[in-house]
């Protein structure tokens, strides 16, 4: 069993925050005036959504079982620990490829995650209870060890040891029709990001409907603090909001830390070419070393046209409506340059599913 008294051989990490950060629930387009209170997800449910992840014995094991606890318990211990053994596996793979102090890093990070899974899945006094708790814990463990995998562990270090003041998250909503030039000229955070950040596009052939407007972009400037900056892989199409525009969804870009460097990043609107039309946003992550704004490509592609629910120290939580009835939900994670998946997975909403990591990921 995982717990806080076999450290150093623990694994830890910055941002347990990828179990507790949280996606909405999938958002209707009329708010109700009192929605019903959320239901955190049962043990069982978040390993029904892990069933790709679980080792080939557990599924039988539990059929075997049928509704008896006491053996129910046995399947979800010995599932929990073949998790456990590949979380610990993957710590320590990370902890030999550390210096000490890193790996003192990585053991404070391993403390602060145990005390928030032990918080989300405390054990029960009843067996039905202890068996939900057991199988929160697997579902949990599972993630954290996906986590770790790779340069996973060596990478939440780095976050964690630079720790730099999160950039000022900044917008910049419905907008004028472009000027006499043909300019649009934005101001995210005007007078809060400093140094000053200035995005100017330069458009043509403007058309849309409903107070919604997309042009051809011929070209994309930037100034941070008055100096030029390059930006390379430039967007096709912006698309803005009328004037007379309000809510979320006037929001035209928006400037802030989405890797983790400390620096302002880009996410602009594009089109509403996504997944049954959701906006589609082009995304470009600074480049210090070469005082560039890149087009994050690789980001976009693992995107791939699924509605953004959040943005949260580098996690981007996804939804998506794959047709009337199925949806998926999908989280990634950005360092650097390079996104990776956490977790993706279906769920047939006309069978009465629904997510079962919503609540985990709040």
């Amino acid at each position: 069993m995982l717990n806080s008294e076999r450290l150093p051989g623990r694994a830890t990490r910055l941002l347990a925050g990828l179990l507790l950060l949280g996606p909405c629930l999938w958002a209707s387009a009329q708010a109700q005036p009192q929605p019903a209170a959320r239901k955190v997800p049962s043990g069982a449910e978040l390993i029904a959504g892990d069933a790709r992840y679980l080792s080939p014995a557990h599924a039988p094991c539990m059929a075997a079982a049928g509704t008896a606890l006491e053996a129910r318990r046995r399947c979800a211990d010995a599932e929990f620990k073949v998790h456990d053994d590949a979380l610990n596996a993957a710590y320590s793979a990370a902890r030999s490829t550390l210096t000490a102090s890193d790996q003192q890093v990585l053991r404070d990070l391993q403390r602060q995650w145990l005390r928030q899974r032990d918080s989300r899945c405390p054990e029960g006094g009843t067996a039905v209870a202890q068996l939900d708790s057991q199988q929160c814990r697997t579902h949990m463990t599972l993630l954290r060890a996906r986590q770790l995998q790779g340069s996973g562990a060596a990478a939440l270090v780095a976050e964690a040891k630079a720790a730099p003041a999160p950039a000022p998250a900044a917008v910049h909503t419905a907008d004028a029709a472009p000027d006499e030039q043909g300019r649009i000229v934005l101001r995210p955070g005007e007078g809060r990001i400093t140094p000053a950040l200035q995005v100017v596009f330069q458009v043509a052939d403007c058309s849309g409907t409903d107070n919604v407007t997309t042009c051809r972009v011929r070209s994309m400037g930037v100034t941070r603090g008055g100096r030029n900056v390059a930006v390379t892989g430039v967007q096709p199409r912006l698309t803005r909001a009328g004037a007379d525009a309000q809510g979320a969804t006037t929001v035209l870009l928006t400037a802030s830390d989405f890797n983790g460097d400390g620096v302002p990043d880009l996410q602009v609107w594009q089109d509403n070419n996504g997944v049954y039309n959701v906006p589609v946003h082009a995304f470009y992550l600074f480049d210090a070393k070469r005082n560039r704004y890149v087009r994050a490509k690789a980001l976009e592609a693992a995107i791939g046209g699924r509605d953004i629910d959040h943005i949260d120290n580098g996690r981007f939580v996804l939804r998506a409506k794959v047709s009337p009835c199925e949806r998926e939900d999908k989280v990634i994670q950005l360092h650097g340059t390079e996104p990776r998946t956490l977790l993706q997975r279906r769920y047939d909403t006309c069978r009465g599913e629904a997510p079962t990591e919503s609540d985990l990921l709040k």
